[in-house]
């Protein structure tokens, strides 16, 4: 087997968010399958434009993601 570094889905749910934002690595983030990545923080000041309250669609691709 070779020694390669895995990403995706697994690393993201081990803690390592950057913010698509901010650009600052953070201990968590809302996420998307097309790899957007928002904090808390940056996710509260944009929620009148991505969340109309039990959903969030994503800036980059569209799609609607639950809270």
């Amino acid at each position: 087997m070779t020694d390669t570094k895995r990403t995706g889905y697994r690393k993201r749910r081990l803690g390592d968010y950057v913010c698509s934002c901010c650009r600052l690595q953070k201990p968590y983030c809302w996420n998307c399958p097309c790899g957007f990545q928002i904090c808390p923080e940056c996710f509260e000041e944009n929620k009148w434009g991505i969340s109309n309250g039990p959903t969030w669609i994503c800036p980059d691709c569209e799609r609607v993601m639950r809270i």
